[in-house]
């Protein structure tokens, strides 16, 4: 396995110094209302950074970043990295309990955050997150649920004593700080090696508690490099209209590419579709980043290129071809465990296996997805090394598929697939249909107790505005398409609205797979 070679040693602190230096005022982060540069951010994130190392900040230490996307948001963190501590970044939308669970899980010893966040006040939000907060003092903080957090900062200062203060200003960024000068910061960042962990990154946690995945500085720094063939949008110099938020793995590839490459990143604290339109054809955007669920989710079927004409086709990805034989297309599979896609990238080497056995599968027949490779995580915090890779280091990812042609295509997750009638139904091959059908925006297919079968398959759509549902049209798109038992028996209508999120951003699945039983009982009852 190889990892790609790198112009300098791959830690955070020397991409951002090299990046000030050779995009200088070039713009890194836009908003609608204000932006960054390269040289900002650079200014910005040494000053803060002096002001972590006076207050004990450095290797070791657990920084959790509650910040929405923008300027602040990628000064906290290039801050936080340059030191050598870990970032652990959370995500806007959860709720009090949620992150009090993550920033226990993560043992966070200092939160970075800000007095209001999306247009709300954040600090009652905190005191109802951190029971005890409210009554503490500022530096001594000793609060049973979070028991590592010393200090909570926020942006600008706070009028509540337990509240600390930061600033992300790039003026004065080379004055002394508590006897910590240039240099000093200079030799503490020698001393940030690749294989110091640099990031840790949450997942939805679906079923239980979230799991906290780390990632060290050389393997975000060589993945998201343009000597990698990881095709982040990013990688290439340009502009990039980031609807992936920073706190997701998604949004962490970008600001991180485009301190390679130089590209702009264009991005909304909340997501709009209006304003992204907007943002993109004001700053010229020249590509797009988005799941393609959230992108259907959000702009429909409008034309996006039609309003941002400076859009322009990406090189092509690594996993780009014809279908397979069963007339699937090759996608960017990937995860937060893998620091994005690892199909078809150069040194992220995969294996397909039996999940029942353990046997590897012949190309073309399905399996379990087995990686590894220089993107894999070092680890999940808090679980031992065994529990987590095999013996010969692979990550067994939970996601079926199959290779054909040296090319990997998705069929499911393990733990979404569908058993009905004796065989297994992957969702996604369900939805690829009913997605493409007219009217639809984006459809949901799960499995439901039956008595007689194990499980039913059932879907909810989402029609597009102004469109109504013609449901004979929908089975009958289905049962060409696919088998007698992978037809849904049920297709309910869903409002854009009743889809319920997880604070990852990804719909959760389980809420919805209630939803539709749910009303599958409600139709029964009435029949």
């Amino acid at each position: 396995m190889t990892s790609p070679e790198q112009p300098c040693r791959p830690t955070i602190p020397l991409i951002v110094r090299r990046a000030a230096s050779l995009f200088g005022d070039g713009d890194y982060v836009v908003l609608p209302d204000r932006r960054l540069s390269f040289r900002q951010l650079e200014g910005a994130s040494r000053r803060l950074a002096k002001h972590l190392l006076a207050a004990g900040v450095g290797k070791g230490s657990r920084v959790g970043i509650h910040l929405p996307s923008g300027p602040e948001w990628v000064v906290a963190f290039a801050a936080v990295t340059r030191v050598g501590a870990m970032a652990m970044p959370f995500s806007t939308i959860y709720r009090p309990v949620e992150l009090r669970t993550a920033m226990r899980i993560g043992d966070v010893s200092l939160l970075l955050s800000a007095p209001t966040i999306l247009g709300k006040d954040h600090e009652d939000f905190l005191e109802e997150t951190l029971p005890g907060l409210d009554s503490a003092d500022a530096g001594r903080l000793r609060i049973p649920v979070a028991p590592y957090l010393r200090a909570v900062w926020l942006l600008g200062g706070s009028s509540r004593v337990w509240a600390g203060r930061f600033d992300v200003s790039a003026d004065g960024a080379g004055e002394v700080v508590d006897g910590i000068d240039d240099a000093l910061l200079g030799t503490v960042e020698d001393e940030v090696a690749p294989a110091d962990p640099a990031v840790v990154v949450f997942t939805s946690g679906t079923a239980a508690d979230p799991k906290a995945v780390v990632h060290s500085q050389g393997a975000v720094v060589r993945k998201t490099s343009p000597r990698a063939n990881a095709a982040l949008n990013a990688i290439f110099p340009g502009r990039v209209l980031s609807l992936m938020p920073f706190f997701w793995i998604g949004g962490v590839q970008e600001v991180l590419s485009a301190l390679h490459s130089g590209a702009a990143i264009l991005t909304l604290e909340r997501l709009n579709a209006a304003a992204a339109l907007e943002l993109g054809e004001r700053e010229r955007a020249s590509s797009i980043l988005g799941s393609p669920q959230a992108m259907r989710s959000l702009f429909g079927d409008a034309d996006v290129a039609s309003v941002i004409p400076t859009i322009r086709e990406l090189p092509m990805r690594p996993w780009q071809g014809g279908p397979s034989s069963r007339g699937h297309m090759a996608t960017g599979i990937g995860m937060t465990e893998t620091f994005g896609p690892w199909s078809n990238v150069t040194g992220m080497e995969c294996r397909i296996v039996n999940p029942e056995t353990g046997a590897q599968v012949a190309d073309g027949q399905i399996g379990e997805f087995h990686v590894r490779g220089y993107g894999l995580m070092q680890g999940l915090y808090k679980r031992e090394r065994e529990e987590v890779f095999t013996p010969d280091g692979f990550y067994a990812t939970g996601d079926l598929g199959y290779m054909e042609h040296d090319r990997y295509f998705f069929s499911a997750r393990i733990k979404d697939m569908i058993k009905t009638r004796g065989a297994n139904v992957a969702p996604a091959e369900v939805e690829v249909v009913l997605n493409g059908q007219p009217g639809v925006r984006i459809s949901f297919v799960a499995g439901v107790p039956h008595e007689k079968y194990g499980e039913e398959v059932v879907a909810g759509v989402v029609p597009e505005n102004g469109h109504t549902i013609d449901f004979v049209e929908l089975l009958t798109a289905c049962r060409r398409a696919l088998s007698s038992y992978k037809v849904p028996t049920m297709i309910e209508l869903l409002g854009q609205n009743e889809i319920p999120y997880l604070s990852s951003g990804k719909p959760n699945r389980r809420a919805i797979t209630q939803m539709l039983d749910q009303r599958r009982g409600e139709r029964r009852g009435h029949a």
